[in-house]
């Protein structure tokens, strides 16, 4: 059928025609091409195209393919083979046709020397013209064409300059309806006016011969269509264009993969825009989101709100720029989802919803007042494993919403919601880190985490500061290289136990690079039965170590000064008779009797004693140091005396000593112990080779300007400078700022105890002095001690022996457990004139005074005795007869001080060995009541 039809109406044609298959065979042709091939139909039938053209066979047949895609005439030039075998340039014109038998494609082509060049529509035109007066031609004409237009696959139609529609093929009818006789505007978009892509009218209005426009509308089901329209004119026989040819091209799934792929690419980077910036709160995450929506979809306005689908409970969320600025009914408030409006319809049925006539929604609430008016309206529900988390929605788009609205919508907020959910764990594991970060930086232990190598992998910031460095510059680096300088695990690291037991281990490392002792745990990291590595804790207990020597150091020292304490009694209890006898004997001679030098002598060696009797109570804490105004060239002198005796004749001893320094306040013990230390460290640096002790004391005046050159920490004034110098092996830097720290020392084991230098350094500071040295290896040490003058004159030390003695009449008993004790109290005092009962046994005391409470004016206790101590008698006396004047003697006791014997009403409070003198001024200043 379809051959027949084109014989009947190519063949009038003068320009060459051809039916073509798609790979090149040809069919058939009309007399023209016949002609122009050479060759008769019945040859040419079966033959390729190709071989009559001299263009290469590939780009012939993909012209016929691409005549074959293309709905519209489809342009090309081919170079034609004639008779003699030269080339001819010719513009062809393919058209697709389908064959009636079989439906396969045709292609309908038609050739034309340049000059001959027509158009599709316009030359069909004219050649129908000249062929009107042959009515059985034109009717094959007409039947040709309205079989080419019924089976093209395209609507067509043809359309009156007032836009009425004169023909229709079939599609056209299957897309539209009956359209005949209607306005094409009306029935493509039913518009109330010309479409205003509409391509007929540009023809009509300039003349062109074709337009090709697109055409988009909504289908009974709201649905959008999209259309490629060609227009082309159809002339009279003068020329006038009469009226227009449209054909319709379905191009829907075209336009909305390309719209698709469009919105991919921007809800992708919408989606990478917020993904990548920072937020600190859920509602800075979409409040943005709810911006990018709105312009995603081209709306005005948007919202996002969480939703609790338990509770049916929609929190008020987000909304967009637009809705902030005009709303006035924003609630940020919970609803319950049954009182909420249409707009939550997705929830309810969760699915998205569209309202495109939101004014007219059946079931629509009214809008409160200062709400935003909403035209259109679309939302989708948000899930997560299938619950509704969330709702979105848009409204006010220009255009109505449609499928890949909600597409778009639906999609960038399930998206959005994956970011949210990251964002939220990205949050908490940074929050866990930081609380990580921070509690692993608070830990004052040096702490760090190793691999299996034992290389540090992270170090918290006590293990910076310990090693003066970033924490990170400590990774990478093994453990025992850092903490002991060395190319193996430390000597007793527990990390190595830990490693072949795979349990925690405890050990204490000394690390001699830091010249610090650690206690190191090391706690193996195990995951899925593999060791990952190890949590490694070093706790610096150099300082307890030292404080568990001193701890020890104190105990026997402790133990020794209870021991001197014992001692210190028993001493003073053999002082007194000494020095009370010497005394009586003193007073029983004439002056000029050579024996007064003797027992004068005996005496002063009796207050040495006492003296030394103070130091061993001192040590033993028995004796607080009371300060007083004193010459201390005296002291210093005494001290060298008792030196001299002591070092070889190998040490010589220089003195250049002021005795018009005037006085220093201070307890000479502790004077006395610091020259003793010092010159005592002295003799052990020259001791193997012999040297030069020296001792100088002077007084300077110090100021402001002194003090900052000589970096003395002293304020300015007046003070008593004691130096001490040797010609000994002397120290080096190193030495020098550790010699004041407890129990450093550089001696040998049993030489010392490493507490003398601290004791000096702790005794000047007390006294609000200072203490410099000057020392380098090989050239000697100068120690030099800063006291601060005193302003009172010194104080008599209480061995003046000569002068009258306090006396009185007063009855006295006295109370001691030594027999020898008591009688020499008894002579001192009665000498002095007063009446005297002496007992050695508390209780008989006691009995003698409760038998007559008046019988004695006074009563001197010892407070060590069997059965009941001097402070029980006291108390035992004072409950009897309260304001009974009680001095009580002692030599030794960790029971009574002055406090507690003024507390109890105890007058006075005498540290054996009492002198003669001593004892009547006490006495007599008791019983005055002074």
């Amino acid at each position: 059928m379809i051959l027949d039809l084109f014989a009947e109406l190519c063949d009038p044609w003068p320009d060459a025609c051809f039916l073509v298959s798609p790979e090149g065979r040809l069919l058939t042709a009309n007399a023209a091409g016949a002609q122009m091939l050479g060759k008769g139909l019945a040859e040419l039938a079966g033959k390729d195209l190709a071989d009559f053209v001299s263009d290469s066979p590939e780009m012939v047949h993909r012209y016929l393919e691409n005549c074959v895609k293309n709905r519209l005439q489809n342009p090309g030039v081919l170079s034609f083979l004639d008779q003699e075998g030269d080339s001819g340039r010719y513009h062809c014109l393919g058209y697709r046709a389908f064959s009636q038998k079989d439906g396969n494609s045709l292609v309908f082509l038609r050739c034309f020397p340049p000059q001959a060049a027509s158009n599709q529509f316009s030359t069909l035109s004219q050649q129908l013209e000249k062929q009107q007066g042959i009515q059985h031609q034109l009717q094959a004409e007409r039947d040709l064409l309205e079989s080419i237009a019924q089976n093209i696959g395209a609507g067509l139609r043809i359309i009156s300059r007032d836009y009425t529609v004169l023909w229709t093929n079939s599609v056209t009818e299957s897309i539209y309806g009956d359209t005949l006789g209607k306005t094409c505007y009306s029935t493509y978009a039913q518009n109330v006016d010309i479409c205003p892509w509409c391509g007929v009218r540009e023809i009509f209005a300039t003349g062109k011969y074709s337009v090709t426009s697109e055409g988009v509308r909504y289908d009974q089901d709201g649905k959008l269509v999209y259309s490629e329209i060609v227009a082309t004119a159809i002339y009279d026989h003068d020329g006038n264009i009469t009226s227009a040819l449209e054909l319709v091209l379905p191009i829907t799934e075209r336009k909305l993969a390309e719209r698709q792929l469009q919105d991919d690419e921007k809800r992708a980077e919408a989606l990478l825009s917020v993904a990548q910036m920072p937020w600190a709160t859920r509602e800075e995450l979409v409040e943005r989101a709810v911006d990018e929506v709105v312009r995603l979809t081209g709306s005005k306005v948007g919202y996002f709100h969480f939703m609790d689908e338990d509770l049916q409970t929609i929190d008020f969320g987000a909304w967009s720029a637009a809705v902030s600025s005009q709303c006035d009914a924003i609630s940020s408030s919970h609803s319950p989802l049954d009182k909420a409006g249409v707009w939550a319809d997705c929830a309810r049925l969760r699915q998205p919803v569209i309202h495109n006539d939101f004014p007219s929604q059946p079931g629509r609430k009214g809008l409160p007042a200062g709400h935003l008016p909403l035209l259109r309206h679309m939302s989708v529900p948000v899930f997560d494993e299938g619950r509704v988390v969330a709702i979105a929605g848009v409204g006010n788009k220009e255009a109505r919403y449609d499928d890949l609205d909600v597409r778009q919508l639906s999609k960038f907020m399930a998206s959005l919601w994956g970011i949210f959910k990251r964002k939220q764990m990205e949050r908490q594991v940074l929050s866990a880190m930081e609380k990580w970060e921070m509690t692993f930086n608070a830990i004052d232990e040096i702490v760090t985490i190793h691999d299996t190598s034992m290389r540090i992998v992270q170090a918290n910031k006590a293990a910076g500061r310990l090693l003066q460095c970033d924490p990170a510059e400590l990774i990478g680096k093994y453990c025992f290289q850092l903490f002991g300088g060395f190319t193996e695990p430390c000597p007793g690291c527990p990390e190595v136990l830990a490693c072949e037991s795979l349990l925690p281990q405890v050990g204490t490392v000394y690390h001699t690079k830091l010249g610090k002792t650690f206690e190191v745990s090391s706690c193996p990291l195990i995951q899925k039965g593999e060791l990952h590595g190890f949590v490694h804790i070093a706790k610096d207990v150099t300082q307890q170590k030292l404080l568990e020597a001193q701890l020890r150091q104190a105990q026997k020292m402790e133990s020794i000064g209870t021991l001197a304490g014992g001692i210190a009694h028993d001493f003073n209890n053999i002082l007194v008779p000494i020095l009370g006898y010497a005394e009586l004997a003193l007073d029983r001679v004439e002056p000029s009797d050579p024996v007064v030098a003797d027992l004068s002598q005996i005496a002063k060696a009796a207050y040495r004693a006492k003296e030394l009797v103070k130091q061993i109570l001192a040590f033993s804490r028995q004796a607080e140091h009371e300060l007083w105004p004193i010459e201390p060239h005296l002291v210093i002198k005494e001290a060298l005396k008792l030196l001299r005796s002591s070092l070889p004749t190998t040490i010589e001893i220089r003195q250049k000593i002021a005795s018009d320094c005037g006085a220093i306040f201070c307890d000479p013990t502790q004077l006395h112990q610091i020259i003793m230390n010092l010159c005592t460290n002295a003799y052990h640096a020259m001791r193997d080779t012999g040297g030069v002790l020296e001792v100088s004391l002077c007084k300077l005046q110090i100021s402001a300007e002194e003090c900052v050159r000589l970096s003395l920490e002293l304020m300015p004034g007046s003070y008593v400078r004691l130096e001490i110098s040797d010609t000994g092996h002397g120290m080096d830097k190193q030495t020098i700022e550790r010699i004041f720290e407890p129990y450093f020392t550089t001696k040998a084991t049993g030489e010392g105890t490493g507490m003398g230098l601290s004791v000096v350094h702790g005794i000047v500071r007390n006294y609000h002095g200072y203490i410099r040295v000057d020392s380098h290896p090989g050239l000697g040490t100068t120690f030099q001690v800063y006291l601060p003058s005193a302003k009172d004159k010194a104080v008599d030390d209480g061995g003046d022996l000569d002068g009258p003695l306090a006396r009185g009449a007063e009855r006295i008993l006295v109370v001691d457990d030594e027999k020898t004790i008591t009688s020499m109290l008894q002579m001192i005092l009665e000498k002095c004139g007063y009446q005297v009962s002496a007992v050695t046994q508390s209780p008989v005391a006691l009995a003698l005074f409760e038998s007559d409470p008046a019988a004695f004016d006074l009563i001197i206790t010892d407070m060590t005795m069997p059965v009941l101590t001097g402070f029980d008698l006291a108390r035992r006396v004072l409950a009897i007869r309260p304001g009974m004047p009680i001095i009580i003697c002692t030599g030794y006791s960790e029971l009574v001080n002055k406090e507690k014997a003024t507390e109890v009403g105890i007058r006075e409070l005498l540290m054996k060995p009492v002198t003669t003198r001593g004892l009547a001024n006490c006495v007599r200043k008791t019983l005055d009541g002074k």
